[in-house]
């Protein structure tokens, strides 16, 4: 089985995205959005959602591990299911959470959001089987979701221009180092009905 892996406001429960790739989205655009407007960007990529929906897995995450800043928990969770299939990927779908601040700013463009991501990425026909190209199309769903929201944290109104993933000409790097604060559970950050359970 494989091992979760968490880098700061990313979380990757498959451990075949590129780490190296994803902690640099944490470090260079998450946590600097964050730290600028005050809402808690957040990327969940699960393996499993326990039985639930994902919009309601996505809520139960939101709110057992106390996301969003401040007494508001002003924030936005993007939560995307994908299992592997050998050391491939299978996309299953995925959904927004947000709270405060982060639902004000979904309320008026979450349906832009979502039309620009699914028209060519999330959606069954754009995920190939093949871990490369898998990860462009995962990378090319990040520009989108971030391009997105950053220039309206900022009060901007900037278009979001969609074009298709790319593979890269490489495969993705294996990431060196083990997060520091790696979660235990291979399925998820912990069994969330489990009222026993703590946050890794």
């Amino acid at each position: 089985a494989l091992a979760a892996q968490e880098y700061g406001l990313v979380y990757d429960a498959t451990e075949l995205l590129d780490g190296n790739y994803l902690s640099s989205l944490n470090s260079q655009r998450f946590e600097p959005i964050t730290d600028e407007y005050g809402v808690e960007l957040r990327l969940d990529v699960v393996r499993g959602l326990e039985g639930h929906t994902i919009d309601e897995y996505a809520e139960l995450f939101y709110d057992q591990y106390e996301y969003g800043a401040g007494s508001g928990h002003d924030g936005i969770l993007m939560m995307v299911y994908l299992t592997e299939d050998g050391s491939n990927l299978v996309y299953h779908d995925y959904t927004f959470y947000a709270e405060g601040k982060g639902r004000d700013l979904m309320d008026l463009y979450e349906r832009e959001l979502r039309a620009s991501m699914e028209a060519v990425l999330f959606n069954d026909a754009a995920w190939a089987g093949d871990l490369t190209q898998d990860q462009a199309v995962f990378e090319a769903g990040m520009d989108i979701y971030l391009g997105l929201l950053e220039p309206r944290l900022a009060g901007g109104d900037t278009p979001v221009v969609v074009a298709p993933a790319e593979p890269s000409e490489t495969p993705a790097e294996t990431p060196t180092e083990a997060p520091t604060e790696a979660p235990v559970e291979t399925s998820a950050k912990a069994p969330i009905d489990s009222s026993e359970e703590t946050k890794p």
